[in-house]
Parts: structure tokens; C-alpha cells; sequence
């Protein structure tokens, strides 16, 4: 089900706190919630993957080599990861500890991405 977590990059890696679980539940018997406790400690992204999270698209009519890369994941049968947007797919990269998000620019298709809220904010828990 739904939960509410958040990762935080530590001087010795990358943590998931997330709130008000514990192993015996969620719910304490009078009714409160248990604060955030660290529910996965170290995560790694894995560099054998089989997901693959392609942003920008249209910069593949512009750009062979990102061509050539979507064909290869999509011949290879990688899953695809697709939202639209930076935060879920890299996210899902730490939940399944695997995974590679590409978002190249071109002329034609510039990219999106916002340096100080999730380019810069994820290169440092990666």
C-alpha cells in the first residue's frame, strides 16, 4: 500500500527513512504512529539493470546515439519505466536498487530538468 518515505544521502551512503511503520505495524494500539524510522540502510543502484527510465524522447529524432540507445534497450527487452518526470522514475531506481534514467538535450528538444530541485538533489544521492 501506500507509504510516506524519503532518502537521505549520509556521509557513508544513501538511507530510506520512512514514516510511522515498524515491523509489527503501522498503528501503535492507543491509536499513534511510530516517528520515521530508517527502513533501508545503504542502497546502491545496481550497475546490472534491466530498467530503463527514457526522458526527452524527441531528442532521439535529433540525436543518433540516444536512438541507438532506446533501440538497444528496446531489443534487449528492458523494461520500461516512462512517468514524464525525474523524481518518480530515479525514485523507483532506489526501490528497485536498478535501474538507468537517461534525459539528453538537443537543439530542437532542450531539456527540462531543474538544476537546484532534481538534477542536483539526485546526482548526490547517486
Amino acid at each position: 500500500g501506500p507509504r510516506t518515505t524519503v532518502l537521505v544521502a549520509l556521509d557513508d551512503g544513501t538511507y530510506e527513512f520512512s514514516y510511522g511503520c515498524t515491523p509489527e505495524g503501522c498503528q501503535l494500539p492507543d491509536g499513534t504512529f511510530e516517528p520515521w524510522i530508517c527502513s533501508r540502510s545503504k542502497i546502491e543502484i545496481s550497475p546490472d539493470c534491466k530498467i530503463f527510465a527514457p526522458a526527452n524522447l524527441r531528442a532521439a529524432q535529433d540525436l543518433p546515439g540516444y536512438k541507438k540507445l532506446i533501440d538497444h534497450f528496446m531489443e534487449n527487452r528492458y523494461t520500461l519505466r516512462y512517468s514524464g518526470g525525474l523524481v518518480p522514475d530515479v525514485y523507483q531506481q532506489f526501490t528497485k536498487e536498478q535501474g538507468v534514467f537517461s534525459n539528453p538535450t538537443s537543439e530542437g528538444s532542450p531539456a527540462k530538468l531543474r538544476l537546484a530541485f532534481e538534477a542536483a538533489p539526485f546526482a548526490l544521492l547517486v
